[in-house]
């Protein structure tokens, strides 16, 4: 427990609030590596994972792919797909939808997909904000959509976010 001074909760010099793919997989590193890293010791071989988009998400793809030989990783992240396909062992499983360019995700608003299908053991949920009144929040109408469905086919979530998310709302 604790409580720490929230900033504005607006990027600065950031039309609409937008902050691109490109640049999120170059801001705080070190706390990504960490979390990520901890976040994996929650894994065990063989489960199922899901992992949604946005580079805290790609470098949890990074380090599963490091450390486990067996596993089954459903994803609507493109970019976590390739980090994974390579992988002995790991059994890939891409949501569908359409093409969302700008985060090289697939979204989808469908009555039924392949989430309606498999069980997910832990969601690792990454947000762009955690507001006290808002809850968790993100940047892209789409992909929150397909973050809710991955939500409901979870038995677990675990939301991985860096002290930056906290204490705004997208």
């Amino acid at each position: 427990g604790g409580a720490v001074p929230a900033d504005s909760g607006k990027p600065a010099d950031i039309p609409g609030g937008y902050i691109s793919l490109q640049i999120r997989n170059s801001q705080n590193l070190e706390q990504k590596a960490a979390i990520t890293s901890k976040a994996a010791g929650l894994v065990s071989e063989g489960q199922v994972i899901a992992l949604d988009y946005g580079s805290t998400s790609q470098m949890m793809a990074l380090v599963l792919k490091e450390r486990f030989r067996n596993l089954t990783v459903v994803t609507n992240s493109i970019q976590n797909a390739l980090i994974l396909a390579d992988k002995p062992g790991f059994t890939v499983i891409l949501t569908g939808g359409i093409l969302s360019r700008d985060e090289r995700t697939l979204v989808n608003d469908f009555p039924t997909g392949i989430l309606d299908y498999v069980h997910v053991d832990i969601l690792f949920l990454t947000v762009t904000g955690i507001d006290p009144v808002a809850g968790l929040t993100d940047q892209r109408l789409g992909e929150i959509s397909m973050q809710n469905q991955m939500r409901n086919a979870a038995s677990r979530v675990i939301v991985v976010a860096h002290s930056s998310n906290f204490g705004r709302a997208s």
